[in-house]
């Protein structure tokens, strides 16, 4: 399924030259479930869905949910995770995404600076900036990044409908 930049949902292409890299590999593959579109050769889109409860968090965040997955795999299998139904937090100094993990738990994955248009006409729009890998995050890409490791900015597109 194919997006562009006013599709309701989460953009990002999470770190471009790792969804590159594993593009070109021979064996490389990277697979996106239902709920995920693909707005660029490496940019992915989430659906928004409901967000989950949190009763653990204060009430100044703002939470957003959204729903797909796409996983890479490569090396033989040597190389296999997936960033799965993406949670965000907006927060007012640092916001944070968190994805769903192999066993269901919410792994914090990447923190941001978040800002928004809304003096615009229509949704929304969230902007994510100065993305950081978060130490909680480091299995997954087995100590290859490192925490504090930069990866791609992101948008997020509210909805207009209620």
């Amino acid at each position: 399924m194919s997006a562009d930049s006013t599709t309701p949902g989460l953009h990002w292409s999470i770190k471009r030259s790792f969804v590159l890299y594993v593009a070109r590999i021979a064996d490389g593959e990277i697979l996106g479930s239902p709920g995920l579109a693909m707005a660029d050769a490496a940019t992915f889109v989430w659906a928004p869905a409901a967000p989950s409860p949190a009763s653990d968090v204060d009430d100044d965040a703002i939470r957003m949910a959204f729903t797909g997955a796409v996983l890479f795999g490569a090396h033989g299998g040597a190389l296999s995770f997936r960033v799965a139904d993406p949670q965000i937090e907006i927060r007012p100094d640092r916001s944070v995404l968190s994805v769903t993990g192999e066993s269901g738990a919410a792994i914090p994955f990447v923190t941001f600076a978040a800002t928004s248009d809304t003096a615009q006409a229509g949704p929304t729009v969230w902007h994510g900036a100065d993305v950081r890998l978060t130490e909680e995050a480091l299995p997954l890409f087995a100590g290859y990044y490192g925490a504090g490791e930069s990866f791609d900015d992101l948008s997020i597109v509210e909805s207009s409908e209620p």
